[in-house]
């Protein structure tokens, strides 16, 4: 039930909050009405600053952009802003999926310290996921004031000279805060999911929409919107790589889109929600029995 608004902004039709696919209106509501006081339970050692050192050469790196996949400007390392690995081994090296997205239980610790290390692993990956959500949003509104402002270069070209030849692009940035926004709501799936191959199982289904998204999200970082553009003098233009660059990304989108789809088909499913709801509520609830220990 999620739309897009032409401002960018992604909201469930349904209940009117912010959209949450693949999570249904209740177990979004249920996240969220918790969220805070999980918050609270956490340790705040896991909450992430803005910046981290390089794995490699340990220069402070800033993320200022939405996808995982970061590359050090200083030595080119590239790594994965999650587990600061190795981005190279974040695919078929680890098995196909990313290794840092599949949880393992610690079959030595007690039910208590094992629900929170599972909770704190997965609300980890939820809220760097949702910060990377709200830059792509910045980003939506960014390029709308560059092709609706009344004296941008942008605009000119998009409603004057070229009409509508950069709508793709910006179709593309909210295309990308979709399926970001999905990804986000898959976490508090994967952390309701205790079955060892069920949980493998989603998270290879997960990491080849990740590795999609990441690919696209990437793309539209180092082909900005002003390598479609250029002057000359007779006025602004269109780029000679135009064509290629708009070729290519719509590729990668059409991927994206492939993924997305098979993702919405399997984790959006009522009938999987509603299992795994219940199993967990029953864990829960076999939790507190032997231990005193869980939320309700």
């Amino acid at each position: 039930m999620d739309a897009i608004c032409d401002c960018g902004s992604i909201v469930c039709l349904k209940c009117k909050k912010h959209g949450h696919e693949p999570l249904n209106c209740h177990m979004y509501k249920e996240w969220d009405d918790n969220l805070a006081s999980v918050l609270d339970t956490l340790n705040n050692n896991w909450k992430k600053n803005n910046t981290k050192s390089c794995p490699s050469c340990k220069t402070d790196i800033e993320k200022n952009q939405g996808c995982m996949h970061m590359t050090c400007a200083k030595c080119r390392f590239e790594f994965c802003w999650l587990c600061m690995g190795d981005w190279k081994k974040h695919g078929s090296g680890t098995g196909g999926y990313f290794k840092c997205n599949l949880y393992k239980p610690d079959d030595s610790e007690d039910l208590g310290a094992e629900y929170i290390k599972r909770l704190q692993f997965f609300t980890d990956r939820y809220m760097e996921h949702r910060r990377g959500l709200e830059m792509n949003d910045d980003k939506i509104k960014v390029h709308i004031t560059l092709l609706e402002g009344k004296d941008s270069k942008y605009r000119q070209l998009n409603s004057e000279v070229t009409p509508k030849s950069l709508d793709f692009y910006l179709e593309a940035l909210k295309f990308a805060a979709k399926c970001r926004s999905f990804v986000v709501y898959t976490y508090p799936i994967g952390f309701k999911i205790l079955e060892a191959d069920a949980s493998a199982l989603f998270a290879q289904t997960q990491y080849f929409l990740e590795y999609s998204l990441e690919k696209f999200d990437k793309y539209l970082q180092t082909k900005g919107i002003d390598t479609l553009i250029d002057q000359n003098e007779f006025g602004v233009c269109l780029s000679k790589n135009y064509s290629n660059i708009k070729a290519e990304l719509l590729n990668i989108q059409v991927k994206l889109g492939e993924q997305f789809k098979n993702a919405k088909k399997e984790f959006a499913d009522r009938d999987y929600l509603m299992q795994i709801d219940m199993d967990f509520q029953q864990r829960q609830n076999d939790l507190k029995k032997s231990k005193g220990f869980g939320p309700g």
